[in-house]
């Protein structure tokens, strides 16, 4: 069990920093172009779900429940990871918008290779420590994030304007 927690967490730190790169990346060539934004509703459930509730689900869905079925029909890896970069696309396409195909969709290779590796509660690890550095230490903190918003905006770090408040 201590492996799983260590891969996981490991996991988790790479695909942070893997994907605020790539938002860096994206805001810097102006892929896009949204104003920082703060999370501002931070409860008990906003915590329940992105700890322990999305990570858990969402790694079933377009982890397990896939590759589980897949490796039950065949040992082909090209089969396999053609399923992977499938669900790992689906899982960005669900987070919100084309930028987060490529966002998210890249955090879900890492999550499938954090599955592969060491298994579901790895990933489940790995997903759950994503979100607490993502969403809500910078609930708590008040600091913007890369996370998509509930009002649909994204963090710029090329920006100082102020956010515009959600509706």
């Amino acid at each position: 069990m201590g492996k799983i927690i260590l891969v996981g967490t490991l996991y988790g730190l790479g695909t942070y920093l893997l994907l605020f790169c790539i938002g860096l990346l994206l805001t810097r060539i102006k892929l896009i172009h949204k104003l920082p934004v703060v999370w501002e509703d931070v409860n008990a459930i906003t915590v329940l779900k992105a700890l322990i509730v999305a990570p858990l689900v969402e790694e079933a869905i377009f982890r397990y429940l896939p590759i589980t079925v897949i490796f039950l029909r065949t040992s082909d890896t090209k089969i396999i990871w053609a399923v992977v970069i499938f669900c790992s696309v689906l899982f960005g396409r669900t987070h919100g918008s084309t930028y987060c195909i490529l966002q998210q969709g890249v955090g879900g290779l890492v999550l499938s290779a954090a599955f592969l590796q060491e298994g579901y509660f790895a990933a489940v690890i790995e997903h759950s420590l994503v979100n607490v550095i993502n969403i809500v230490m910078p609930c708590a903190l008040k600091i913007p994030s890369f996370q998509r918003c509930p009002h649909g905006g994204h963090f710029n770090p090329f920006n100082t304007q102020t956010p515009p408040s959600p509706q």
